[in-house]
């Protein structure tokens, strides 16, 4: 089951898929890595809110998220607070983004 889990992770694309709220997929990684890269200040902004929404306010100003790369993050189980999660995170996102310079490098190219 743990090793599934790191799967969806590392290179399930169906994993951002499942986000309630659709943002660019780089962003939102982005946002995990930096909530989950302070989780004492996760901890603290959402501990004590009475909801969901009062959680994602909390969020946006702590980290100084969107509402949505918030909910993102709000809505992850924290599995990716192990070495291994948070490693597999900074994996996807120095793949999204070697894509991304792949795609603007082969638009130019017309």
């Amino acid at each position: 089951m743990r090793e599934r889990v790191l799967d969806d992770l590392k290179g399930d694309r169906a994993f951002m898929d499942r986000q309630p709220m659709r943002i660019p997929v780089l962003d939102q990684l982005r946002a995990m890595e930096k909530a989950l890269t302070d989780p004492g200040r996760l901890v603290e902004a959402v501990s004590g809110t009475e909801d969901d929404a009062e959680a994602i306010e909390a969020l946006c100003r702590a980290f100084e998220f969107t509402e949505p790369e918030a909910r993102a993050v709000l809505d992850q189980q924290f599995r990716s607070l192990t070495r291994k999660g948070l490693a597999a995170l900074v994996d996807n996102i120095a793949r999204f983004e070697a894509e991304a310079a792949e795609q603007a490098g082969s638009g130019n190219d017309g």
